[in-house]
This record gives C-alpha cells, structure tokens and sequence, in this order.
C-alpha cells in the first residue's frame, strides 16, 4: 500500500502528524463508503490506551495505582486526538465498522494499511495468511514504535503474564521447577519458534534458530527494534486495588461513544468518565 501510494515508509523518530499524513493518503473512499482505512489504534483495550495518553505526558492512572487521570489536561490532549483520526481525518474504521472483523483481518484483506499492536501483531497477521507450508505474509510488512509526540517519548507500558503456583499445592517444589521450566531461555526460544511471539528476554533475539525464521523482509532488524523498545519500555501502572481487569473494560465501554461518535470530547464528557474510573480505584481490593 504504501509503495503504492507514494508513501514513504515510517522510520523511527516519526512524529504523530506524519502518523496522520500517512493515514490519510492509504485512506480510500468509493462514493459514501470507506474502502480502505489508514490506521487503528488502540480504542478498545482500556489498559493498552496508556501508551497513546503517555505520548502526550497523560496517563489513565497514576504511579501508585490509586488516581484516575483520564481528564488530565494531557490525557484529554490524547483522546482528541484519537477522537480526531474518527470525527475529522476520517482514517479510522469506527467501532461499529470492527463488528464481525479485527485488525489483523482487515490488513490481510488489503482494508486497512497500519494499526498499533504488541509484538504479537506481525505474527497474527503471517498465520492469517500463511498456506502451503509458507512461513511469511505473501506481502511485505513493517513495525516501528509509535510516534513521538508533545512527550517526546516512545508511547508504551512493559506487561507480563504470569505462572503461578497455586497457595493449596500439594507439589510445590515440583510445581516451581515448572516455572522454572516455562521462564527459561530455552522455553523462550521454543515460544518464539512455535507462534513466533517472542517474549521479553532480549538474549532471545540473538539465538540463530530464532533469526533464520522468515517473518519479514529483515528478521534481523526487526528483531533488534523489539529488542530496543523491550528495553526501553515504561513502565506499567497496575491499581493498587488489583481491579484490573474491571478498569480495563470501563475504559473500554466508557470511552466508545467517543469514539462511535456519540459524544463530544468536551470537560465534562472526561470529568463524567474519570469520576467512574476513579470509583472503581477506590473499591476495597478484588
């Protein structure tokens, strides 16, 4: 698409308008209908909003887990924006236009150019399409991190999933030799060969079972842009409460209007969602 289009390529260091600019050119419109969107970002996973709001200095909650910052003027500065890229730019498939499809889906279908994902997204979008025994995309595809903005930062959280051992264990020792198992450089290696998402040890990247797959146009290069931002990732705030996941879907669900065009991004319309993010922060602990 971007070849296509005369577009250049994002590079690292890019800026949000040459983020819009290219959105708006890989944009395709037949009559009343869009038949080809620029870019998605992340509208619909509350916790994962972080990165855009903290590419403008925002947040959705402080450091400790406890403050709701969803109408910090900076956040506000964020939710414009993205509210823009639907109400104005128009580059954007609106909530309504995901139902039925995802990200991954649309790009492979040649309806969407960019979006904003985790490293798993360029390995999402490989197994949508490989066939006959194919180990890549029959097109070329890139990542870079997102923009820089107001913040002059790399947007972005570091989040982990965890292996438990559970407190009525009749095995305990047994059960953490398994941990050990799952965490270790070698299971690290085996993940990254067996869905091609590759966790956070950066000693992974330089394993040459892991470098000879095929999962874009320069395994090398990218493997070294998810090392540098594994590294340099900030860092994630969790609620003190652990209402994790209850804060995850109200960002969601609280936010969509905005999005689906049914509110306006005005004071109160932050102050109304804040005041609910910030009751679910000061529940007793889950």
């Amino acid at each position: 698409m971007f070849q296509r289009e005369g577009v250049p390529e994002p590079q690292k260091g890019w800026k949000l308008d040459e983020l819009v600019a290219a959105a708006k050119a890989l944009t395709k419109r037949q009559g009343d209908k869009t038949v080809q969107f620029g870019v998605q970002m992340y509208v619909s996973a509350g916790r994962l909003m972080d990165a855009i709001a903290r590419t403008f200095g925002g947040d959705i909650i402080n450091a400790d887990g406890t403050k709701a910052m969803l109408n910090d003027p900076k956040s506000i500065e964020a939710w414009k924006w993205l509210y823009d890229l639907y109400a104005v730019h128009k580059v954007s498939p609106s909530p309504q236009a995901m139902t039925g499809t995802d990200e991954f889906q649309m790009m492979v279908s040649g309806q969407l150019g960019m979006f904003q994902a985790g490293p798993w997204g360029g390995p999402i979008v490989n197994g949508l399409t490989r066939k006959g025994g194919a180990t890549a995309a029959p097109f070329e595809w890139w990542a870079v991190p997102l923009p820089l903005g107001p913040a002059n930062v790399v947007g972005s959280h570091a989040e982990v999933d965890c292996v438990c051992v559970a407190s009525t264990s009749k095995h305990k020792d047994g059960a953490f030799k398994l941990c050990q198992t799952f965490t270790d450089r070698e299971a690290g290696i085996q993940l990254c060969l067996g869905d091609s998402v590759c966790g956070a040890r950066t000693d992974l990247y330089d394993d040459p079972r892991v470098n000879d797959q095929v999962h874009t146009k320069d395994d090398k290069a990218y493997f070294a842009m998810l090392r540098e931002v594994t590294e340099n990732a900030l860092p994630f705030y969790y609620p003190a409460n652990f209402r994790l996941q209850e804060m995850d879907q109200y960002i969601s669900q609280s936010m969509a209007p905005l999005f689906l065009l049914k509110e306006e991004p005005s004071q109160q319309f932050f102050d109304r969602v804040n005041k609910g993010l910030q009751d679910i922060l000061d529940k007793p602990p889950a």
